[in-house]
């Protein structure tokens, strides 16, 4: 009859395996760790200043784009980019710009459009939609 081996009895070889498992699993949980608290993104820490008057939307989209690395992604039939807004701000983070470009210069029909505009900031783009 064989004789079953207890796990200290194993060869060599099967605790070299079990363990290497264990290391790389090890390795692999402890990366998505760090990469859930990896540093802030370009559009968390980017500051910018603005001090525009009277100007269209569009234009003022323009003048972000050209001061920072966003791009403004937006549906003309949706948002009305002709309208005059005016922002006066200061090392400011595009989050707040955002929110002060809307809730400072509402929309003319609310009715139409009746929560603010939602953004998804993505690295370098925004995306902007009702």
């Amino acid at each position: 009859m064989k004789k079953t081996k207890t796990f200290y009895e194993c060869d060599n070889h099967v605790l070299i395996k079990t363990f290497r498992i264990m290391r790389i699993t090890f390795f692999l949980l402890l990366v998505s760790i760090l990469q859930t608290l990896a540093n802030d993104t370009y559009s968390q820490v980017t500051k910018l200043s603005l001090d525009i008057s009277a100007t269209k939307l569009v234009d003022v989209l323009d003048e972000i784009e050209e001061q920072s690395e966003f791009y403004f992604l937006f549906n003309e039939k949706l948002i009305n980019t002709n309208r005059e807004v005016s922002i006066n701000v200061k090392n400011e983070k595009i989050n707040e710009i955002w929110h002060l470009l809307i809730y400072l210069n509402p929309m003319p029909n609310k009715n139409l459009y009746p929560e603010p505009l939602q953004t998804k900031p993505a690295s370098h783009c925004l995306v902007l939609r009702y």
